[in-house]
């Protein structure tokens, strides 16, 4: 078996909690990054034209981006650029490709003129049109400026393309440059990815590990704080530390990870790589500490391991005490997750009825009897009120239902409340009936 998974069946999982597993389920989203969800799902629905999302290298940029993605899925058409320092002629062939333009194109002019016709065909159908250029900041000025152009294209006073634009404090430093103000003043939805908080921290540590097969607290609250001061809340950091913090507990036969660990493996990091005060540890420097870090503690786990041996077979030998085996250990099985339920609100309220309290309740019982379940609740408004006020509403509406989960005993960090703004699909439209059926938020219930 490969060494660094070892821990894997030391500490009773099932999966890597911490090695970037292409699975949704270990996905854990903070109220700021679901609103931030919401606000640029807004600013897609309604033709905004140009959005911005901002984040250090690590903070989760990309899974907000296969999020939004998800939650468009089937309304959305998009291109994802990825491609640095490309040309404007490869710009537009790769555009050509994503979009399925099959037209014979040996001009800007005629590549401009097809374009168009595509976003007025995509427009005339309901579908919207998104460009999301990743990694913006890696792009020549030509390109942003193009980018700013298909922005302003509209038809009817409606936007035909939604322009997102991904990247670092380097794309924000760009954007503050005299020569892109134009861009950066058509930037109608700007929002910044920002490093978790302590206690964000713990509860993203803790979805992860549950999602990995983990029931019993396996990181102490002096550990979590300790990985946050590491890791500066920046979730790749959290999970290069959280990683090498449960190998080395393998090696050193822990069955919990502790703040003397993590302070220790702070000490080393500073002293192996000279961190700045109140610096993070950099993702090169924590893969590299990683691995000469297995050597010295398997090296230092050898001295105790006769001992470990000793104490086995006294307790075997004299108090037919069972050695505790965490191998033959299983997680709980999830039952069969209820269909997805909505509860409705009054105009203008976030006051839950008898009957949501009721909905509720059937809930938390399936949430308390299946530890490893967790549950996604979205809120909506009718089409009343300007946008920041939906949010806002939307938002105390799902807060709500959480509320009241969590009072019912339901761990936070299993609950993900988003506000989603006005509702969409067919419950647009202006009939009181549908604006009652608007005024609601949906309760998922995954494994």
């Amino acid at each position: 078996m490969d060494e660094d998974l070892r821990y894997i069946h030391h500490f009773g999982l099932i999966a890597p909690p911490f090695q970037g597993i292409p699975d949704r389920r270990f996905i854990w989203l903070g109220d700021k990054q679901l609103e931030t969800l919401a606000h640029l799902k807004v600013g897609i629905d309604e033709g905004k034209g140009a959005l911005l999302l901002l984040g250090d290298d690590g903070s989760g940029k990309s899974v907000m981006l296969g999020c939004l993605l998800s939650i468009v899925a089937g309304e959305v058409t998009a291109a994802i650029l990825r491609e640095a320092w490309i040309s404007v002629d490869r710009f537009f062939g790769f555009l050509a490709a994503e979009f399925k333009i099959d037209q014979e194109i040996s001009t800007k002019g005629d590549f401009l003129d097809h374009f168009r016709t595509f976003l007025l065909a995509a427009s005339s159908e309901g579908r919207k049109v998104l460009l999301v250029v990743e990694d913006a900041q890696n792009q020549e000025d030509e390109i942003l400026e193009q980018v700013r152009l298909f922005s302003n294209m509209e038809e009817n006073g409606e936007k035909l393309l939604s322009v997102l634009l991904i990247g670092n404090s380097e794309l924000n430093e760009k954007l503050m440059e005299y020569r892109h103000r134009a861009l950066l003043q058509r930037l109608a939805v700007r929002r910044h990815v920002d490093p978790l908080s302590e206690k964000e921290t713990g509860a993203y540590i803790q979805h992860r590990m549950m999602v990995g097969g983990a029931f019993l607290e396996i990181f102490t609250r002096e550990a979590v704080q300790e990985i946050h001061k590491v890791s500066g809340g920046i979730p790749k950091m959290i999970d290069l530390v959280c990683d090498h913090a449960l190998m080395s507990g393998y090696f050193e036969k822990r069955r919990t990870i502790d703040g003397k660990l993590l302070a220790r493996y702070a000490k080393e990091s500073k002293k192996t790589f000279r961190r700045a005060k109140g610096a993070g540890l950099n993702f090169e420097g924590a893969a590299r500490l990683k691995a000469d870090a297995v050597n010295a503690i398997k090296s230092r786990s050898l001295k105790v391991t006769s001992i470990w041996i000793g104490l086995a077979v006294f307790l075997f030998l004299t108090a037919g005490i069972s050695y505790l085996n965490f191998h033959g250990e299983k997680p709980p099985t999830v039952a069969v997750p209820p269909p997805p339920v909505s509860i409705y609100f009054e105009f203008a309220s976030a006051g839950l009825s008898g009957h949501a309290s009721s909905e509720l309740d059937r809930v938390a019982d399936f949430l308390l009897k299946n530890p490893a379940a967790r549950v996604t609740i979205k809120g909506y408004t009718d089409l009343a009120g300007s946008q920041k006020h939906n949010i806002i509403i939307a938002q105390s509406r799902a807060d709500a239902a959480k509320d009241y989960l969590a009072k019912r005993g339901v761990a936070p960090a299993r609950i993900q409340a988003a506000g989603m703004g006005a509702a969409n699909g067919s419950d647009r439209g202006q009939r009181p009936e549908d604006s009652k059926a608007a005024r609601r938020v949906e309760i998922e219930i995954t494994r």
